[in-house]
């Protein structure tokens, strides 16, 4: 018998070899199941195992971090902050430039190491009436990456 939580599962299988192997298929993740064996010989005598615990892997994580809210606020003629939210906690890296499109392949940014859902860039050394584009990304603890659209915003005088 297989124990699946409080149900219990029957299984015969006739293996005519002193050497047995089960693959069990079709197990939920993130589950413990617990599992004893009965042999039965040739003469009809039984032998019964010691119960077997095991817990089914976490599938790996695979949907990358989902950024919302991302706005650029308190801005001056030299002063800026770049905010944004993610749904789980990530790391992120900000990259700004004056000239569209934004380059990310190897171009210089901000970034915070610190894993978080609230990420907050405070930008300061901006000139007075210039227009700033901006990218943003987020990578989650398991390596998914995600990255905004370009935005901009406007520098007062």
């Amino acid at each position: 018998p297989a124990t699946v939580g409080n149900a219990f599962a029957m299984m015969e299988i006739i293996i005519a070899s002193s050497s047995h192997r089960v693959t069990f298929n079709g197990l939920s993740p993130s589950t413990q199941y617990r599992v004893f064996v009965t042999a039965r010989d040739a003469a009809g005598n039984t032998a019964t195992s010691t119960e077997l615990a095991f817990t089914t892997l976490t599938p790996p994580d695979t949907t990358a971090p989902v950024i919302s809210a991302l706005t650029a606020t308190n801005i001056t003629s030299s002063t800026a902050t770049v905010s944004f939210t993610t749904n789980e906690s990530a790391t992120s890296k900000l990259w700004l430039s004056t000239s569209t499109p934004v380059q990310t392949s190897g171009a210089p940014h901000m970034s915070h190491a610190s894993s978080t859902t609230s990420h907050v860039f405070p930008l300061t050394g901006l000139h007075a009436t210039s227009t700033y584009y901006y990218i943003v990304n987020a990578t989650d603890l398991a390596g998914n990456t995600a990255t905004s659209s370009q935005t901009s915003f406007s520098t007062s005088e």
